[in-house]
């Protein structure tokens, strides 16, 4: 949804991808160009998306402010599942008339809590084939509406490029760019008890290790250098009565019973 302000007083241009809210912008709508490129890594997972927007003008007309509202398709089904989407939105104004708005900025994950192991699904936000009037889709009540989510994907370490100009040429056009780059992000989530075990019991197992080898090394050298009081006894004497008393013996010196 992309909407135009010139700096004529009231002067409004409207454009969308859907036909119905199109019908409800009425003689403000402005049919526009979109084209639209992702690019993925070796694994198939988006990294970068680009939009591109031209919208022709009519000589004369000079935009001074833009408000731009998308939405991608965002996904999580490694260790949670997450079914949502991304709600980006653009809102710029500028003293000096411009012909082109570039946007960069990464989409991040918000997440207020850690994520249950449970399915997060949630409804899009504009359901477009219903739309009565254009009061569904103010950039208020679309924000106001999202920011309730507990899981959002929003636009962050935003960048923008305002290009001046706008009135020369035969044809003039208005050029809306958004790089939008998805970078890894670390997902918050509370485990299932089968993977806490998974990964518990090899630490347990380290520390049991490392506690059993210090012991042994501990044990030896107590029998070896003989630190506490220690009796001897053969047991493969035939009669023990007859080898007499135990040898009792100590690390400083011996006695003999």
């Amino acid at each position: 949804m992309l909407s135009l302000y010139t700096s004529t007083p009231g002067g409004e241009l409207h454009w969308s991808t859907s036909q119905t809210l199109n019908q409800l912008y009425g003689s403000t709508l402005r049919s526009s160009e979109v084209a639209s490129l992702e690019t993925r890594n070796i694994d198939g997972l988006v990294e970068s998306i680009r939009l591109d927007i031209k919208v022709p003008l009519q000589p004369g007309e000079a935009i001074t402010g833009v408000d731009f509202m998308t939405f991608f398709y965002f996904k999580l089904s490694s260790q949670v599942t997450v079914s949502t989407e991304a709600f980006v939105h653009v809102n710029a104004f500028y003293p000096m008339a411009g012909s082109n708005l570039t946007v960069m900025g990464d989409l991040i994950l918000r997440q207020r809590d850690p994520l249950t192991l449970k399915t997060h699904s949630y409804d899009p936000l504009v359901q477009f084939s219903d739309l009565a009037t254009l009061a569904t889709v103010e950039p208020a009540t679309l924000m106001a509406a999202y920011y309730q989510r507990d899981v959002r994907v929003e636009l962050a370490e935003e960048d923008r490029h305002w290009r001046q100009g706008g009135l020369a040429g035969s044809a003039p056009t208005f050029g809306l760019t958004i790089l939008v780059k998805v970078p890894k992000q670390r997902v918050e989530y509370v485990p299932g008890v089968l993977e806490v075990l998974k990964f518990s019991w090899v630490q347990y197992y380290c520390v049991g290790a490392i506690i059993w080898f210090f012991v042994g090394l501990f044990r030896d050298a107590v029998f070896e250098h003989q630190i506490v009081d220690t009796f001897v006894q053969d047991e493969l004497a035939p009669d023990a009565a007859l080898a007499g008393p135990p040898h009792a013996f100590n690390a400083f010196h011996m006695h003999q019973q």
